[in-house]
């Protein structure tokens, strides 16, 4: 179907000097192909990752290249159970949210785990906020004891 448009691509690959850093963006078929035939060539993975062409097998078969999970979150063949299975990916539950095949809820497990992160984040803040030594200074300016803190 693409056929001209793989041909045009391998032809703008082969002109390419070696030095040369020209992030190249693929849209359509056979986009895996022509990155494996040339991998020193200066791919863009945000655009490649979000490449409806690529699959979770795709990913799963090449650890080795540099996946750019944020973008991956956007492609439509990412499904919640991929996600769900593969909790330790940096996901982007933004664009995950944003994803066409994301019709239904986030499932618990995501939001518990979601909910965690910031609840920890906020508790840390928190903390050092009320705790900051400038504050101390100043309660024990005041008269209190240190065990009052």
């Amino acid at each position: 179907m693409f056929s001209w448009f793989y041909k045009k691509i391998e032809t703008v690959v082969e002109k390419l000097d070696d030095e040369e850093y020209i992030p190249i963006r693929i849209k359509y078929s056979k986009t895996l192909d022509v990155i494996k035939d040339n991998p020193n060539r200066p791919w863009d993975f945000a655009y490649v990752s979000m490449n409806q062409q690529i699959t979770w097998n795709d990913v799963k078969a090449n650890p080795h290249l540099p996946w750019d999970y944020s973008t991956l979150s956007l492609n439509p063949n990412i499904t919640w159970e991929i996600v769900s299975n593969n909790l330790e990916k940096p996901w982007d539950y933004d664009y995950l949210s944003k994803n066409k095949m994301t019709n239904y809820e986030f499932p618990l497990c995501i939001m518990k785990r979601r909910a965690k992160e910031r609840s920890a984040l906020i508790k840390e803040e928190l903390v050092a906020k009320a705790w900051h030594p400038s504050r101390v200074e100043k309660w024990l300016e005041a008269g209190m004891d240190i065990d009052d803190c």
